[in-house]
C-alpha cells in the first residue's frame, strides 16, 4: 500500500507538537490525504469540529482506497473529537490507528473512572496504538489488552548547514515552543533573576513561539531583564534552522511532554539541550553525552548545570557533535520507512 490509502487526521496549530509533526508528514508523503479536526486560529472550535466530521464522512464514502485512519491525538478535547472519529472509522471498516501524543495523557486517562473506562473502549476497537517511545509504550499498554501497541519516533527534517565555531563568552539560550506554564517557560525567567551568571549578562535566552505574551512580558518585566531576554513571536520553518545554528543551547524546561520535536530539530542542528526530565526526553538527551537533565520540580538543579558549562565551555561543541548520533533513527526517511512498514503490517 501506499499514502493514498491512509487518511490522516489531526490539528494544524502552529505552536503544537503535532502540527509540526504532521507538517513534516505532508512533506514526507504524496499524496497527504489530511482532513484537520481542529485550528486554533479558528474561534469557533466546535463548528470547525462538526465541518470536519463531515469532510471524513464524505471522503470514507466516496474514496474507497481508503484503508487506513492514521489519527493524531492528544488529551482532553483532542481525544474527545478524535474518538469520533475513530468511531466513524471502524464503521466504515477501516483501519484505525490511534498516534499519542501529549506529556499529560497518563493524568488525562486517570482523572476519573468515566474518562478511563472511555479512553479504554476507543482504544480497544482501535487497531493500533502508536507510542513517542518505548517507555510511554510501557506507560500505556495497562490501558487495553485487546490492541497492539508499537513505538513510533516524532520525525526531523536533517539540518545539514554547518555551525558555525565560535569561543562562548556569553551563552545564548533558544527556547521554542508554546508560550503556557505546562511549559515551563515562566519558571525559567522566574529562575534567573537569581543566576549569578544571568545577573552578569553572560546568560542570553531568546524565546520563539506563542502564547500567553502578556503573562510573559510580565514576568520579563518583573526581573528587569529585557537586554537579556529576547521574544521573537512565531518563526518560520526558515528562520528556525538560523536560530538553531546561531544559538549554542536549547532549552527547554516543561513540566509534561512526549517527544518534543524541538529538541529533535535542535539535536539535528548539532546543538546540545538542556531539558526537564519527563515524558520521552531522557531517551534524546542523555547527560554527560549530549545534554542536560533536572527535575522541574527543582530548578535550583540548573545552578550546577550552568556552572559546569561556563566551567567548561568546550563541552557545548563536543555534546552537540554527539546530539547529530542520536537524532539519525528520528530523521526523515527513518521514520518514513517505519511507518510504511507499520501500514503493512495492518492489511
Amino acid at each position: 500500500m501506499n499514502s493514498s490509502n491512509v487518511l490522516f487526521v489531526g490539528p494544524v496549530d502552529k505552536a503544537g507538537g503535532m502540527g509540526a509533526v504532521l507538517r513534516t508528514y505532508s512533506e514526507m508523503f504524496t499524496p497527504f490525504i489530511f482532513i484537520p479536526t481542529h485550528d486554533s486560529a479558528f474561534k469557533y472550535g466546535f463548528l470547525f469540529f462538526i465541518k470536519s466530521f463531515f469532510s471524513v464522512l464524505f471522503t470514507l464514502i466516496r474514496n474507497k482506497s481508503i484503508l487506513v485512519l492514521h489519527i493524531h491525538v492528544a488529551s482532553y478535547g483532542s481525544f474527545f473529537r478524535k474518538s469520533i472519529i475513530a468511531i466513524i472509522g471502524k464503521l466504515f471498516n477501516k483501519k484505525v490507528v490511534l498516534h499519542i501524543h501529549g506529556g499529560g495523557f497518563l493524568s488525562f486517562y486517570e482523572q476519573n473512572k468515566i474518562i478511563s473506562s472511555y479512553v479504554g473502549f476507543i482504544f480497544s476497537v482501535s487497531d493500533l496504538i502508536i507510542c513517542l517511545s518505548p517507555d510511554w509504550k510501557s506507560r500505556l499498554n495497562f490501558i487495553t489488552a485487546l490492541t497492539p501497541y508499537t513505538v513510533l519516533s516524532n520525525p526531523v527534517q536533517d539540518i545539514i548547514h554547518p555551525r558555525e565555531k565560535r569561543k562562548i563568552t556569553k551563552l545564548k539560550l533558544l527556547y521554542l515552543g508554546a508560550i503556557t506554564q505546562n511549559k515551563g517557560i515562566f519558571n525559567l525567567i522566574d529562575y534567573f533573576s537569581t543566576n549569578p551568571y544571568f545577573l552578569k549578562h553572560q546568560i542570553h535566552l531568546s524565546i520563539a513561539g506563542i502564547g500567553e505574551l502578556s503573562t510573559l512580558n510580565d514576568r520579563i518585566n518583573v526581573i528587569q531583564a529585557g537586554d537579556r531576554i529576547n521574544y521573537l513571536g512565531w518563526i518560520s520553518k526558515e528562520d528556525k534552522v538560523t536560530l538553531l545554528l546561531s544559538h549554542d543551547i536549547l532549552i527547554l524546561p516543561s513540566f509534561f511532554e512526549g517527544l518534543p520535536v524541538s529538541i529533535l530539530e535542535a539535536l539535528s542542528a548539532q546543538m546540545p539541550v538542556i531539558a526537564s526530565n519527563v515524558g520521552a526526553i531522557p531517551d534524546i538527551v542523555i547527560p554527560g553525552t549530549n545534554g542536560w537533565l533536572f527535575d522541574p520540580s527543582d530548578f535550583t538543579q540548573l545552578d550546577s548545570i550552568f556552572k559546569e558549562i561556563f566551567e567548561n565551555t568546550f563541552l557545548v561543541e563536543h555534546y552537540g557533535l554527539s546530539s547529530k548520533s542520536i537524532v539519525s533513527p528520528y530523521l526523515v526517511e527513518s521514520v518514513k520507512s517505519d511507518l510504511e512498514r507499520i501500514y503493512n503490517s495492518l492489511i
